[in-house]
C-alpha cells in the first residue's frame, strides 16, 4: 500500500492560496479551514478526502476537494 498524501496537497493548496491573497495577485478574497470526511455521528474519519472553501472578491463560495483515486 501506497502513502497517501491529501493532507500535503490541500495544505499546500492553502498556503499558497494565502500567500496570493496577502500579495495582492488574486481574485480570491478568503481561503476557510480544512474539512475533514468525518463520518456525521461518531466523528470518525471516513475517507483521506478534504475539503477547502474560499470566496472570490465578489462574496461568491467555492469548494475545493483533494482526495485519492483509486483503481485508476
Amino acid at each position: 500500500m501506497n502513502m497517501v498524501y491529501c493532507d500535503y496537497i490541500v495544505d499546500r493548496i492553502k498556503t499558497l492560496l494565502n500567500r496570493e491573497i496577502s500579495d495582492n495577485d488574486t481574485l480570491i478574497s478568503d481561503v476557510g479551514n480544512v474539512e475533514f470526511d468525518l463520518h456525521p455521528e461518531e466523528k470518525y474519519m471516513v475517507s483521506t478526502k478534504k475539503t477547502l472553501t474560499l470566496s472570490d472578491i465578489n462574496g461568491k463560495l467555492y469548494r475545493v476537494t483533494v482526495e485519492e483515486i483509486e483503481n485508476v
